[in-house]
């Protein structure tokens, strides 16, 4: 069974490397994920972050979401409140992450 949690998102401004805009709210997003337990095997061991929004972004770019892993076989164990994570558009980093308790 797949795990999914709450995680709140900071997406990086153009100017600082991230896309622009930000994914639309409404549109199925997944994306690749370093977590930083596993930043030491990056990009080697990588995963797919499904992303589904549940707020718009607010002023900072800022937002909170649902997300899980899009592989049944990722380490589904990373998805505990309080673990960090990076998301990236190929191998340029556009936002932060952490799972929320």
């Amino acid at each position: 069974m797949k795990k999914t949690v709450q995680a709140k998102i900071q997406w990086l401004r153009k100017q600082d490397g991230g896309r622009e805009p930000p994914p639309p709210i409404d549109a199925f997003y997944a994306t690749l994920s370093r977590f930083d337990a596993l930043k030491d095997e990056w990009p080697h061991r990588s995963w797919s972050l499904v992303v589904d929004f549940l707020q718009p972004f607010d002023e900072t770019l800022s937002t909170i979401a649902e997300v899980t892993f899009l592989s049944p076989k990722a380490p589904f164990e990373l998805l505990q409140a309080g673990n960090t994570f990076d998301l990236f558009a190929g191998m340029r980093l556009v936002a932060h992450g952490s799972v929320l308790p």
